[in-house]
């Protein structure tokens, strides 16, 4: 069975056909993943699904975490404030 009748990629629309087959295209992006669209041949948009954009936009890993796995976490640095007065700075 054909996910759409024009486009020769089956997760590729043009702008027209998903325009039209709009509920499909939502419909193929949540049961078969990302859905490009195209102008004139080129790709111009793509539609996913909520459950990927989730995926998308979630860190994998918290903030310390990233911090502490980082290769520069290694580097001994001198943490400790200068004791010299701080500078003057007109607000």
């Amino acid at each position: 069975m054909a996910l759409h009748s024009h486009s020769q990629d089956k997760n590729s629309w043009q702008i027209q056909e998903a325009k039209t087959y709009f509920s499909k295209l939502i419909h193929n992006a949540e049961a078969y993943g990302m859905q490009k669209i195209t102008r004139q041949g080129h790709e111009v948009a793509v539609v996913i699904s909520m459950r990927e954009y989730a995926k998308l936009i979630e860190p994998n890993t918290s903030f310390i975490e990233f911090m502490t796995n980082s290769p520069l976490s290694k580097i001994d640095l001198p943490l400790e404030r200068s004791k010299e007065p701080m500078r003057e700075v007109d607000l």
